[in-house]
């Protein structure tokens, strides 16, 4: 008889370890400590390794993208600085247009100079709100950002048929005495327009006492808007000036 087949590649099923349970994890623990024992004694990748830098030299610094800039480059960027820090981050534009925004058409300066004593007044409070100085354009400025504040505050607040003449002056501080040289002359002839009228009234002119004391005090509010307050030393001046003969040698030094 022959004899029946069998598997010569493999123990019987009976005498084969990896079937036990017992000899399973025993060998899932020696295969943890294998591991654990080679992880220790493996030399350190060469990629996680820092090599010593006291005998090799630095690396160049790379300045390939760094821009170079010049000395007035540098001081512009100083000056544009300074100015954000002086006026709160806010540009030459920002701060003229907030200064201004709050004037009407009637407050900028006339042709006629009928409104100059006004229009004074509120450049000076411009002057102290913007440059902490009230007489700011009564004197030279040396600081560029400042110039350039002041000079856009002017053309701003004067009519526009007057920024030829003003823009043939270098600076602030030559446009505004040109402006009130120019206005202060005619406010003047027109005060003393009102000081002869003043003068001159007669009570046969008016049908009621009430229609001549309103002329009056009409009178004397156009003194104050020509910015001439009447206290002693301007009614002196007034008084003085108008007993001037015209051509003498002080009337010319008074005018």
């Amino acid at each position: 008889m022959s004899s029946p087949i069998r598997n010569t590649h493999s123990p019987e099923p009976t005498t084969n370890p990896w079937g036990l349970p017992a000899a399973f994890s025993s060998n899932v623990q020696n295969a943890n400590q294998n591991r654990r024992f080679s992880s220790q004694s493996r030399p350190a990748s060469r990629a996680n390794q820092t090599a010593p830098t006291g005998n090799r030299p630095p690396a160049p610094e790379d300045d390939g993208d760094v821009p170079v800039y010049t000395a007035n480059e540098v001081n512009r960027f100083l000056e544009e600085a300074s100015v954000q820090s002086l006026y709160h981050g806010r540009s030459p534009g920002q701060i003229v247009s907030h200064a201004t925004s709050r004037l009407t058409a009637k407050d900028k300066l006339s042709p006629s100079s009928s409104n100059f004593a006004g229009w004074d007044l509120i450049m000076r409070e411009l002057a102290r709100e913007v440059f902490g100085n009230g007489a700011w354009f009564s004197m030279a400025c040396t600081d560029p950002v400042q110039e350039q504040i002041g000079r856009s505050l002017l053309l701003a607040t004067v009519d526009s048929s007057m920024h030829r003449s003003m823009l043939r002056h270098n600076n602030c501080f030559d446009i505004v005495t040109h402006l009130r040289s120019r206005f202060h002359t005619a406010s003047r002839a027109k005060q003393m327009m009102i000081w002869e009228k003043l003068k001159n009234i007669k009570m046969s002119d008016f049908s009621s006492s009430s229609e001549a004391i309103a002329q009056i005090l009409k009178l004397l509010d156009n003194f104050h808007s020509l910015g001439l307050d009447l206290d002693r030393e301007s009614v002196g001046g007034l008084v003085l000036q108008a007993s001037l003969e015209t051509g003498s040698d002080l009337r010319r030094e008074v005018d």
